[in-house]
């Protein structure tokens, strides 16, 4: 399926035309995707009534390798949005109006969402806690792991969105925290491997949220050295 472009798109299709390089919010149209979350299959809304059954927006399913850890996870609230969920533009933008999430336009078809303030749309008990976990990455004789994805995170009350690695199943090492709004960004992150790791999981987790705004991640990404 082709990825839908956005606006911003132009002027770096335009600068890239005519060979000229610049860091902005926009990605050259047909531009191939390498983003394992566009290979999902979106469903049509369960609780959000206010969306068309037309519009197929998201899913728990994660691609193959991938998951999501709902230790912790409060209970009831809207279905699509119970922890960590795939969705697109099309669906996620309608869930609410003049919260900025038009803004997300670092994000190319599907993304990931952790959206504590639509959960709460309905009847909850205890509070966001949700986790995005990267396959298994071979780390083997490396020296180092750069950590790249699109980022897009409104901050409000006692929330918290992290990155945190783990080698060979070992503790979890932070390597960011959000203290404050991050809207649009690109991260890169890298971390050193341990002498004798062979193994390195990713994984992506916004906790404590009760009605607290929310995070949009996409393609995520590994580079090894």
């Amino acid at each position: 399926m082709a990825i839908r472009p956005k606006n911003v798109d132009i002027a770096a299709t335009v600068l890239s035309i005519h060979g000229v390089t610049a860091s902005l919010d926009g990605q050259v149209l047909g531009t191939a995707s390498t983003d394992p979350f566009d290979t999902a299959t979106l469903n049509p809304r369960v609780d959000e009534t206010g969306i068309p059954t037309s519009v197929l927006g998201w899913t728990k399913t994660m691609p193959s390798g991938w998951s999501i850890d709902n230790t912790g996870m409060g209970t009831g609230g809207m279905a699509e949005w119970r922890g960590w969920s795939l969705t697109n533009d099309d669906f996620w933008t309608k869930t609410q109006t003049g919260q900025q999430r038009e803004s997300n336009v670092r994000a190319r078809g599907v993304f990931a969402v952790a959206d504590s303030d639509e959960w709460s749309d309905k009847a909850t008990s205890g509070s966001f806690n949700s986790t995005i976990v990267s396959p298994s990455y071979n780390v083997t004789g490396k020296s180092s792991a750069a950590i790249r994805f699109g980022s897009h995170y409104l901050k409000e009350g006692g929330e918290t969105a992290t990155v945190s690695v783990s080698f060979n199943g070992g503790a979890a090492q932070n390597l960011l925290t959000y203290t404050g709004d991050a809207v649009a960004k690109l991260e890169n992150l890298s971390v050193a491997v341990p002498a004798g790791a062979t193994s390195m999981v990713v994984r992506w987790r916004l906790s404590n949220g009760v009605n607290n705004w929310y995070w949009a991640v996409d393609n995520p990404s590994v580079t090894l050295s």
